[in-house]
Order: C-alpha cells, then sequence, then structure tokens
C-alpha cells in the first residue's frame, strides 16, 4: 500500500506538471487559459543525434557564427563613431578607443568561447545519451528478473507477493527511462537548433 501510495503522489505530481506546462504552453500561443486544448502528436520517440560529423558541424557554426558577424558590424560602427571623435576633438575619443579596443578582444574570443560553449553541451548530450542506455539496462534487468520470479512461483518455490516488489521497481526504472529519454530528446533539439545544419 506504501508503495502504491508513492506511485500515485508520482502520478498526481506529474499530471500537475503537464497542466501547469499546458498552462505555460497556453499564454505562449496567446489561447485563453480555460480554453481546452488537445494535443495529438505523439511523444517524441529515442532517437541518438548523430554525432559522426560532429567536428565539423562545431567549426561551421563557429565559422558561421551570427555574433562574429554582429561584432564585426559593431566595431566598425565603433571606428566611425571614433573616427569622428578624433577629428572633431569631442572629448570622447579615448572611451570610445578603450571601447573598441575591448569589443576586438571580445570579437577575438569569441570562436573560442563558442566552441566551448559547443562542446559543453555536447558533452552533456553524451552524458545523457549513457544516462538513457543505462535506464534502458535497468529495465531489461527488471524483466528478466520478473520472468525468473514468475518461473519461481510456477514451480512453488516463491510466493506471488514477492513479484510485486519486483514489478513497482520495473514502473520505478521505466518512469526514470522515459524521463531520461525526454530529458536527452529535449538537449537534443537545444543542440541541434544551436549548430549551423544543412
Amino acid at each position: 500500500n506504501a508503495q502504491r501510495s508513492l506511485l500515485e503522489a508520482g502520478l498526481k505530481a506529474a499530471q500537475n506538471s503537464i497542466n501547469s506546462s499546458m498552462i505555460a504552453f497556453k499564454r505562449d500561443l496567446g489561447i485563453a487559459i480555460d480554453r481546452p486544448v488537445v494535443l495529438t502528436s505523439e511523444l517524441v520517440q529515442y532517437e541518438k543525434f548523430d554525432d559522426s560529423n560532429i567536428d565539423e558541424l562545431i567549426a561551421k557554426t563557429i565559422e558561421n557564427d551570427y555574433d562574429k558577424k554582429r561584432y564585426e558590424q559593431d566595431i566598425e560602427l565603433t571606428e566611425i563613431e571614433y573616427k569622428i571623435a578624433w577629428d572633431y576633438s569631442t572629448g570622447t575619443a579615448d572611451q570610445l578607443q578603450i571601447t573598441l579596443e575591448d569589443k576586438k578582444a571580445t570579437l577575438e574570443a569569441l570562436p573560442a568561447t563558442k566552441e566551448v560553449s559547443l562542446r559543453t553541451a555536447y558533452n552533456n548530450l553524451k552524458s545523457l545519451e549513457n544516462s538513457v542506455e543505462a535506464a534502458k539496462l535497468a529495465v531489461e534487468a527488471d524483466q528478466i528478473n520478473i520472468e525468473i520470479m514468475q518461473k519461481k512461483i510456477d514451480a512453488g518455490v516463491a510466493s506471488s507477493i514477492q513479484i510485486i516488489e519486483l514489478q513497482n521497481k520495473l514502473l520505478n526504472d521505466r518512469y526514470t527511462l522515459l524521463q531520461n529519454i525526454i530529458s536527452y530528446m529535449t538537449a537534443v533539439a537545444s543542440f541541434e537548433n544551436s549548430l549551423e545544419m544543412d
């Protein structure tokens, strides 16, 4: 009963989380909060991220980085401001020169900063992938343990009560697997959005 109550509490927490997410979703879409909405698409299926050309994707993303172009344009504008301030002695030339040097230093460091950011996101993605694989193995082990216990019950050497704990463990491990898959697929979508992909 205690395990059942715990699972029911987990189910209620999940339902509350779904309701909160639906309210935020409606708000983001500009839909009235009390209007019923039915989502018809299925959950995103687990699919490993294809990292066979990750180094090329990261290099291409760094090369075509929007921030790099933005900083280059910003530097050009600051150089024009500096030239005007210098030519007309407005008294802001020194400050503009410092600003210009700061922007150039930021632009110079931008590729390394972007690469660190992308590599960190990729490593986090790989960690989540490992969590999914570990959770899959746990579910498989639970299923094997249940099959073994069922054979023991059928042979009369174990009680049917003993299988309940194994079934609860399987339910918990399936839930963990689902949560890990959702986290992984969310991270994949976020990572793909940050990459320059064809």
